[in-house]
């Protein structure tokens, strides 16, 4: 059970700024592993066409700050987690109307969750059982990257552009940094995980629809750990956060 749970629960607290999967994580709780020192010459190398772009950071902080003007909108998120002979795969798909508002579904490892918010209540499934649980804060989504623009990034580069709804109507950007710093985490024994970090920015109206990240650490206990972390943000400014239809037929029951 052990070796099932860390490399899932590790990898929550480093993406918990990034993807809004920690809405989920919270209820699930726990502590990770240790980290110890990983090794950046382990993070695959990717043969894409890109090229230095010295305006790269002023492009993606302006994206930053164009998405965090959104209240509303829907996001999938992949975490796929690979240490020795095993795999790991969680999937979040849900609706968020900030600040509070959020109905999300998990899947992990075959197993399935679900959480819902909204301005008085807060409900957590597991199992096809509805529990009420204490108020999720939803996490600064696009905080880790801000703080990022204080400190001494490595190089930003600029691959082709790419077809995401019409032709080449995103922007792609690349750099590395230390999933620990961004995250805003204590780093444990002074140690970081560098990470590739891989943002799509909409051509157009100039907010971030994809980040991609990949690292691989060292974990105690368990070895080599390599994540590959893919977080979606779609149906801008138009989703709505509804009450699962399972619930609001909970609630209608406990009123009797």
């Amino acid at each position: 059970m052990r070796n099932i749970r860390v490399p899932f629960r590790l990898k929550q607290k480093l993406l918990r700024t990034a993807v809004l999967t920690l809405s989920l994580a919270l209820l699930l709780g726990g502590c990770g592993p240790l980290i110890t020192a990983p090794d950046s010459r382990d993070i695959p190398i990717e043969k894409k066409e890109k090229k230095l772009d010295e305006n790269g950071w002023r492009t993606i902080l302006e994206a930053v700050r164009v998405s965090k003007s959104i209240t509303n909108f829907s996001v999938q998120a992949d975490l796929r987690t690979r240490e020795q002979n095993k795999y790991h795969e969680s999937r979040v798909f849900g609706h968020v109307v900030l600040p509070d508002k959020i109905v999300m579904s998990q899947s992990v490892d075959g197993r399935s969750y679900y959480v819902y918010q909204d301005e008085n209540i807060t409900y957590y499934r597991k199992e096809d059982v509805w529990r009420p649980v204490e108020r999720i804060r939803l996490p600064d989504t696009w905080g880790s990257l801000e703080r990022l623009s204080n400190a001494q990034l490595s190089k930003v580069y600029r691959q082709k552009d790419i077809s995401m709804l019409t032709p080449n109507d995103t922007e792609v950007y690349e750099f590395e940094a230390d999933a620990v710093a961004v995250a805003g985490l204590p780093a444990p024994q002074g140690k970081s995980i560098p990470s590739r970090y891989t943002i799509y920015i909409d051509k157009k109206d100039r907010f971030i629809r994809q980040i991609d990240i990949v690292s691989t650490s060292a974990v105690d206990d368990v070895g080599t750990l390599f994540s590959e972390a893919a977080i979606k943000f779609f149906d801008i400014g138009t989703t709505k956060v509804e009450m699962p239809a399972a619930l609001e037929k909970h609630l209608k029951e406990q009123k009797r």
